[in-house]
């Protein structure tokens, strides 16, 4: 797995030691598991786990990057490919910020540069990314790195923390979509 970078973040692997600070982050943020299908983790010997088994990944098409601020060296999120389908060139994206409001400049360069890697290098032909519920920021984000929503589906979970329904939003993009856009300036 290649080592990527943007103006302000490193896009590297896990390493054993970012567990503590993932623990602490999936602990504080419920919001990442409001959203997906992501559980929050019990314990931080779990995290560790989780971890190890993501470094172990790094094998094949599925990776889960680190996101790190270059100057100080702090673990802020992470991105995470799912679903790649080799005969069907397309994968699945998601992330999670500590402080995700205040870093969303930081996840859309990170985006743009999986993105562009993704389509680039590994010759993805679609990118897919989809949550759950109603997330104006999460849309914000999608709409910024040149994704398009393409379907609501609705009341497809029940979430038992807030006690309501809650919809299934998908987004994607497509090479030939991110080539017009030229999302990406490097």
């Amino acid at each position: 797995m290649k080592k990527l970078k943007t103006n302000d973040v490193l896009i590297r692997k896990f390493k054993v030691e970012d567990a503590d600070k993932i623990y602490e982050y999936f602990n504080k943020s419920n919001k990442i598991s409001n959203l997906s299908d992501i559980q929050e983790n019990k314990s931080k010997l779990e995290t560790q786990r989780i971890i190890e088994s993501a470094i172990m990944e790094y094998n094949t098409e599925e990776p889960m990057w680190a996101l790190e601020l270059k100057q100080t060296k702090e673990f802020v999120g992470f991105i995470k490919i799912d679903n790649y389908s080799p005969k069907n060139k397309m994968c699945k994206i998601s992330w999670g910020m500590i402080n995700n409001y205040e870093n969303e400049k930081l996840i859309i360069q990170a985006l743009k540069t999986v993105m562009n890697y993704l389509f680039e290098r590994k010759s993805i032909e679609l990118i897919e990314c989809s949550y759950y519920g109603n997330n104006r920021e999460t849309d914000k984000i999608l709409d910024n790195v040149g994704m398009t929503k393409e379907a609501v589906l609705k009341q497809r979970r029940f979430n038992e923390k807030t006690n309501t329904r809650e919809d299934y939003v998908i987004y994607s993009i497509a090479a030939n979509e991110y080539n017009k856009l030229k999302v990406c300036n490097f």
